[in-house]
C-alpha cells in the first residue's frame, strides 16, 4: 500500500480539519493551531523547493532519548532507548535521478547528495550529508531500493541536547527511502 498522495490532498485535509486528530495524537504537547501552522509552513516551503511535486510523502519520525548505555552503541554495545514526542516532520517526493535534496527549516542551506556513489567521503565526515549517504548505503547493502528525492523537514529535536537529533535525522532519511522506494 503506497503512502504517497497528491500534496493537494494533504492540504485539503488540513484546511478541512481532517488532519486535526492525527496531528493532536502526534503532537499532544502543541496547541492545535501551532501544529496546523507547523504543517502549513512545511507545505509552503515544500512548494518552493518542489513546485511540480505530485505524489508526496508526509512523514513523522520521533526523536529518542537513551535511557541507558548512551554512546555504547558506537562500540557495538547495547542501548536502552525510548521514543519521545519531539520529532521530525517532513514532506518528500521522489526524483527520477539519484540526487537527494533536503531542506531543514531553521538551517541556511540545502543539503545535496548524489547517491550514485555511496562510498564514505572524508570531507563529509560528521556532516548531515554523511548521514544521508550512510543511511542510503546501509539500506542498499540490505538489498533495499534507494533513489533520489526532494524533502523539507522541520525538527523539534534540539541539536546538541542529548536527545539524539542525529539519530532522528538518520531514521528520517532511512524512512524516506523505505516509504518512497521499498513500500515499507
Amino acid at each position: 500500500m503506497s503512502r504517497l498522495f497528491p500534496i493537494q490532498a494533504y492540504e485539503q485535509a488540513l484546511s478541512e480539519g481532517g488532519l486535526d486528530a492525527p496531528l493532536a495524537a502526534a503532537m499532544p504537547d502543541l496547541p492545535p493551531d501551532d501544529a496546523r501552522q507547523r504543517v502549513q509552513t512545511l507545505f509552503g516551503t515544500f512548494h518552493e523547493l518542489r513546485p511540480d511535486a505530485g505524489e508526496t510523502l508526509f512523514l513523522r519520525t520521533p526523536g529518542r532519548i537513551e535511557l541507558s548505555g548512551n554512546h555504547t552503541d558506537h562500540n557495538n554495545g547495547h542501548v536502552l532507548a525510548a521514543a519521545i514526542q519531539l520529532d521530525m516532520l517532513g514532506l518528500a517526493a521522489p526524483r527520477t535521478d539519484s540526487r537527494v535534496r533536503i531542506l531543514s527549516l531553521g538551517y541556511d542551506h540545502l543539503l545535496e547528495v548524489d547517491l550514485s556513489d555511496l562510498a564514505p567521503r572524508q570531507e563529509e565526515q560528521g556532516t548531515p550529508e554523511a548521514m544521508i549517504r550512510g543511511a542510503a548505503a546501509s539500506l542498499a547493502k540490505q538489498g533495499r531500493t534507494i533513489g533520489g528525492l526532494d524533502a523539507v523537514v522541520h525538527s523539534r529535536v534540539p541539536e546538541g541536547s542529548g536527545l539524539s537529533s542525529s539519530a532522528a535525522f538518520e531514521v528520517f532519511n532511512a524512512d524516506l527511502h523505505n516509504h518512497l522506494y521499498s513500500d515499507q
